[in-house]
């Protein structure tokens, strides 16, 4: 309801889109899966046709280039 909430996380929704892209598309399209929470990792596992831990290392890899990413756009904007 508060409109200037709504140009906050509008603003962090796009910094997030705009960090998703420097990820491969396996590691975004694993991370789009995980981040649902609807799935467990077996599931994504099943559905990308790789390994439970080939999905974590994914994961993992996939949320430290994004967080890597949103920090230097910090730093930059």
């Amino acid at each position: 309801d508060n409109p200037e909430r709504r140009l906050i996380v509008h603003e962090e929704y796009r910094r997030t889109l705009d960090a998703m892209a420097i990820l491969s598309d396996a590691e975004r399209e694993t991370l789009s899966l995980a981040a649902t929470g609807d799935l467990a990792y077996r599931e994504i596992a099943t559905i990308l046709e790789t390994t439970e831990a080939n999905v974590k290392v994914r994961v993992h890899r996939a949320r430290i280039k994004l967080l890597k990413q949103m920090k230097k756009g910090e730093t930059d904007g």
